[in-house]
């Protein structure tokens, strides 16, 4: 994504992913409860409404979060969802898919960008002309963890190639 959608403060972290993975288009085009909806069984207005934090009269079920990220291809909530239990989850190869030097490139590629997104932002935080000086907010902090363990899971992805394609 390349906004910068600011989840409300008493939100979760599965709620805010929940809500971004809905409205936000990803990389496969996939956006709002128009497109998810009917890819899930699922009216456009109440999956809008299940992942919705302020509206409580409907909340997303674990069935419908892992029918959307399967439907989107990607899975923020699941990470959102381990982040919050201190883990961090990254995607195993397919196994019917051979590896090659190239995938293994690519891999690493990503492993470095995601590298690079941790080391610019911990670069914004400690810029003493940026928001807050050289003082760390709590919005600062928290983009520098969230950066910081999508390039480890990106590590651990281009490790895990890498042990399948030395079978």
């Amino acid at each position: 994504m390349s906004h910068h959608f600011q989840c409300m403060e008493h939100w979760s972290p599965v709620q805010c992913a929940a809500y971004k993975l809905l409205h936000f288009k990803n990389e496969y085009g996939i956006a709002g409860g128009e497109d998810l909806g009917p890819r899930i069984g699922k009216e456009p207005k109440t999956l809008d409404n299940e992942v919705n934090p302020n509206y409580s009269k409907a909340k997303l079920g674990l069935g419908t979060a892992v029918m959307m990220e399967l439907e989107a291809g990607h899975a923020p909530i699941l990470h959102a969802h381990a982040r919050m239990l201190n883990h961090i989850c990254f995607p195993m190869p397919d196994p019917n898919v051979d590896i090659d030097d190239v995938s293994l490139l690519f891999s690493f590629s990503e492993w470095q960008a995601h590298m690079g997104d941790t080391c610019d932002e911990i670069r914004k935080a400690f810029d003493p002309r940026g928001e807050n000086g050289s003082h760390i907010s709590k919005q600062e902090a928290a983009r520098i963890e969230e950066k910081g363990l999508h390039h480890i899971s990106k590590f651990l992805e281009f490790l895990e190639l890498l042990q399948e394609q030395a079978r």
